[in-house]
């Protein structure tokens, strides 16, 4: 419900949305402990000034304590500091209501009502309506602001702004000694204390969301918010005091009234322009500095481009030096099992075999090694025609029968006859034996199936197998290069991590994509889709595919 409150533990952001809150608790019971003991000066700080309504003071705790509740949003401290606003909307909703009647209704002006009947407020012990609609906002706010839900957090904002206006214009209003501004009712007004308490509250409330609207502005570490934080609270307090010091200057008759206002604007009109120097100081050191991070990101790139281009270069020039030995020894090995250097004993035999094996796999890599290194270079895919599906699926097969075999796994294929491809034959058929041979690789016991079918514009070849199965985890993590699924498996299987996400990167240059759907333990179904060559035909950009070869025998009738 309210998880997502972004005053984090140790922030800045939360220590002032504490301060606030306890602002509002300490002056709220520091006024009901004047009422209490009958100490004007706790009740108004100053005699010159207002004093704060007991009852007051019991919703400025409450709107305090509510604050500090919710700087630890657990489901218990929510629910309760949604009680204390409800309280508090309560309380002041009543109090409007017994203003607008001319009747105090459920004694909300008991507290300490002989002490209060002293005092010329009227009606006794009902705080001013400023009072009542700032109460009324920040209990709102805090609702809106413990909420889940984005467009309530913003009325929140808004009301905690309005409830700061209001504050803002009673604290002018005694400091200018203008008691049309904190004293909308003929007999009450809201107190000096009261609206330093309100201000509290309504920082409090912003500041538990700082991340969110206008308040990311000024908590961020961008420059925005370093510019704001250095130019906000002078750019607030400048006015206030160049108006006090204005008004002070026409008691004292230090100056006329035109000049008073001619120095004011004066004055007025430095600050700004310092302002706006300052600001366009900041600008400048931030371009000056962007633009040398954009070099050196240049320079960087142009590196890291360079040591692409020369890995490339080397994988290039390696995989071709390392295929050549291995098939040379390949090659070596086949004469020595046809005997033609001399008998081959079992022993020795099996010792070819696994050096066949051995090098095979070596070829493998290499050919992955090398694939990759073309898609770095962007020349893997050399041409696109109409490739029969049939063709290559039945030379795939005719690839991974004897690893199934070995294995005792049924090896199947389908194919509907003249179904067509667009694209590279060759890059084709070294998916689907990446796939395959993957699928007889990881299982152990069952079957591998290849199947082919239109589905609308495209083609898609399903290879499934009754393995091992991939864990929804590492599902995509499958596709980056040099990954395997770690612990026992890398010692049980063996491979690079190569040949999946050379397959999906040349099934996306192919105009398709290579996808997964498995379960831990079920078995897994790779999909490779490519462009039909029915739509390419149709278009007119592709050649009419050649005649079909004979159903294979690998394929079952």
């Amino acid at each position: 419900m309210s998880d997502v409150i972004e005053a984090g533990s140790g922030t800045a952001a939360r220590r002032v949305s504490e301060a606030g809150g306890w602002a509002a608790v300490l002056l709220g019971a520091m006024v009901f402990t004047g009422w209490a003991v009958g100490n004007e000066r706790l009740m108004s700080i100053d005699m010159r000034f207002l004093a704060m309504l007991p009852n007051t003071s019991v919703g400025m705790m409450a709107t305090g304590g509510a604050i500090l509740l919710l700087q630890v949003p657990t489901h218990r401290r929510v629910l309760a500091a949604r009680t204390l606003a409800t309280f508090v909307f309560l309380l002041a909703f009543i109090v409007l209501l017994s203003r607008q009647l001319g009747v105090e209704l459920l004694h909300v002006g008991a507290l300490f009502r002989e002490r209060v009947t002293s005092y010329p407020y009227r009606p006794v012990g009902l705080f001013a309506t400023n009072s009542t609609i700032a109460f009324m906002l920040s209990a709102v706010a805090l609702w809106g602001i413990s909420s889940d839900i984005r467009a309530a957090r913003a009325v929140a904002r808004l009301c905690s702004a309005i409830g700061i206006a209001i504050a803002t214009i009673a604290l002018l209003g005694h400091l200018y000694d203008a008691p049309a501004l904190f004293a909308f009712d003929r007999f009450a007004g809201m107190a000096l204390v009261t609206a330093l308490a309100f201000m509290s509250i309504q920082v409090g409330i912003l500041f538990l969301r700082p991340h969110e609207g206008a308040m990311s502005l000024v908590v961020e570490r961008d420059l925005a918010g370093r510019l704001l934080r250095r130019l906000l609270p002078a750019t607030v307090l400048v006015p206030i005091v160049f108006g006090a010091v204005w008004l002070a200057g026409r008691e004292a008759s230090f100056f006329s009234r035109e000049s008073g206002v001619a120095l004011f604007i004066v004055f007025l009109t430095a600050w700004n322009a310092g302002a706006l120097l300052l600001s366009a100081r900041y600008l400048r050191r931030a371009d000056e500095a962007r633009t040398r991070l954009l070099e050196r990101e240049q320079t960087l790139r142009a590196a890291a481009e360079e040591a692409s281009r020369t890995k490339s270069d080397f994988l290039g020039v390696m995989s071709h030096e390392l295929r050549t030995p291995l098939n040379a020894i390949i090659g070596y090995v086949d004469l020595m099992e046809s005997g033609i250097s001399g008998p081959v004993s079992d022993a020795q035999r099996s010792h070819l075999t696994r050096i066949r094996s051995s090098a095979s796999h070596l070829i493998r890599t290499v050919s992955d090694i090398l694939s990759l290194t073309r898609l770095d270079a962007g020349s893997a895919i050399t041409a696109l025609e109409p490739v029969s599906l049939r063709q290559v699926l039945d030379e795939v097969v005719g690839i991974l029968e004897p690893l199934a075999r070995a294995k005792g796994l049924a090896l199947t294929a389908h194919c509907p006859d003249g179904l067509v491809a667009v694209g590279d034959s060759h890059r084709l058929r070294q998916i689907l034996i990446n796939l395959g041979g993957n699928g007889v690789k990881f299982t152990s016991s069952g079957s591998v199936a290849i199947e082919a079918e239109a589905r609308g514009n495209v083609i898609a070849v399903t290879v499934t197998d009754t393995g091992i199965g991939i864990s929804p985890a590492d599902q995509e993590r499958i596709f980056d290069e040099f990954w395997q699924v770690e612990g026992d498996l890398t010692r049980r299987f063996d491979g690079a991590g190569l040949g999946l996400a050379v397959s999906r990167r040349l099934a996306r240059q192919l105009g398709g994509d290579v996808t997964v759907t498995s379960e831990l333990g079920g078995g897994s179904t790779f999909t490779v889709t490519v462009v039909s060559a029915s739509l390419q035909a149709a278009s007119g950009s592709v050649a009419a595919a050649p005649a079909m070869s004979p159903a294979s025998p690998s394929f079952p009738a």
